[in-house]
């Protein structure tokens, strides 16, 4: 099952429309519906065109309005306090997790344009739940996506969304990653031994519309920086 997490997101009328293009055409298509999970503000990027069937967080940051309104049309909400030890993603990840069947696939919309602390908290409490949960997860928002490798899921294709031309930064999560293989990139890096202290991965390049990174051991983050490419 795949499952839409809406976090936080900077007010952008373009990335809002393909968020919402996005899950209604995951919608569309046959197989298990894919759950809809908004943390807290998250639900104001869909909403009022499209309901989540969660929404967990303290609210803090949901207009008053919205939320009146989503606990009105009974969409499930699952309150916490504000003075707590976890961050509203990282509760939304729990209770994502804790579903039956569970998620195979998280796709994360927003939570990349925020604070910096907080930004970096999604990046690696998301790495460290899908390689802890075997669970795949993805985040994007705006122009920004960050893809994770680890020993669950060891290569990523890329074929839509991307250009020559596009910035595409490879960073190991810890100490190391190795790179078995990389397609479609100016510096293939096959073979390479990427370390946390190095910046050898970063400001790579696409020279397709198709790009596949593998990795033979460690965890890697993979994040491509969308239209940054040449067009045509």
């Amino acid at each position: 099952m795949k499952c839409f997490m809406l976090l936080n997101s900077k007010k952008n009328l373009s990335f809002r429309n393909f968020v919402i293009n996005s899950i209604e055409a995951a919608l569309e298509k046959s197989g298990p519906r894919p759950r809809i999970i908004c943390a807290d503000s998250g639900a104001h990027l869909i909403f009022p065109e499209l309901l989540a069937d969660y929404l967990i967080g303290d609210f803090d940051s949901i207009e008053p309005e919205i939320l009146a309104k989503l606990i009105k049309k009974g969409i499930d909400v699952i309150k916490h306090p504000r003075e707590k030890d976890f961050t509203d993603f990282h509760l939304a990840l729990d209770f994502a997790l804790s579903l039956k069947p569970g998620p195979s696939e998280i796709i994360v919309f927003g939570g990349l344009s925020g604070r910096l602390d907080q930004t970096l908290a999604n990046i690696y409490t998301s790495a460290c739940f899908s390689a802890g949960h075997d669970v795949k997860i993805s985040l994007h928002e705006n122009k920004t996506s960050v893809y994770l490798l680890n020993a669950h899921f060891k290569k990523l294709e890329l074929n839509e969304g991307i250009r020559p031309g596009d910035t595409v930064s490879l960073r190991p999560l810890f100490k190391e990653a190795v790179v078995r293989s990389v397609r479609g990139l100016k510096y293939r890096l096959a073979g390479e031994k990427l370390r946390a202290i190095e910046t050898r991965g970063v400001s790579n390049e696409a020279t397709s519309k198709k790009i596949s990174v593998a990795i033979s051991s460690g965890e890697l983050i993979v994040v491509h920086l969308k239209g940054s490419g040449r067009r045509g």
